[in-house]
């Protein structure tokens, strides 16, 4: 009988970690399927993070917005409502701490600093897994556009549907990360 409820019980345990890891993805690709695909400007960096690994980390310009001194009270969780600007690129239209009854697309971000009358923060988006030598890569590629007048048009497409966002890829010159990078790897001769 004890034995029985044992085998019981973690077959139920790993029933259910299987359930909710499948309606992760199953949601992570309903939001790819059906929801819209935007277009933020980014600067691919190459962190590490001893327990996740090897990453590119993304900066965005849209992760800025203006505002009156007081006009938004603190919160953790921000609602970014976007548009497109003219070249079709992800714009804030608004930033609010509490969801609007809109059908505008918006992605959650959290708050990471408010001076000067412009308030940052940080999508959920902003880590594009890698293999640890493609990330490496990736950064040395880009590394010598950080300083030039003319830099290298890099974005990463994001598709939102109800707040849900899903980082799909980083393009850059509108080429996949990883194939830019095998393309313009730097030899090194060995």
């Amino acid at each position: 009988m004890k034995k029985t409820v044992i085998i019981l019980g973690t077959v139920l345990v790993f029933g259910l970690q299987w359930f909710f890891a499948s309606k992760m993805i199953l949601d992570q690709e309903n939001v790819v399927a059906t929801g819209t695909a935007y277009k933020f400007k980014t600067r691919p960096l190459d962190p590490t993070d001893p327990f996740r690994g090897k990453y590119v980390a993304l900066r965005f310009e849209a992760e800025t917005y203006k505002i009156h001194e007081d006009a938004m009270p603190y919160s953790e969780t921000l609602y970014v409502y976007l548009k497109e600007d003219h070249l079709g690129y992800a714009e804030v239209d608004t930033v609010v701490v509490e969801p609007l009854e809109r059908t505008q697309d918006y992605v959650t971000a959290s708050y990471n600093s408010h001076y000067g009358g412009t308030l940052r923060f940080n999508y959920d988006f902003d880590r594009f897994y890698m293999k640890e030598n493609k990330a490496y890569d990736a950064e040395v590629v880009m590394r010598p556009n950080r300083n030039l007048e003319e830099q290298l048009d890099c974005y990463a497409i994001v598709y939102v549907k109800d707040g849900k966002s899903v980082l799909d890829n980083v393009m850059i010159e509108d080429m996949p990360i990883k194939d830019y990078v095998k393309e313009n790897r730097p030899k090194t001769g060995l």
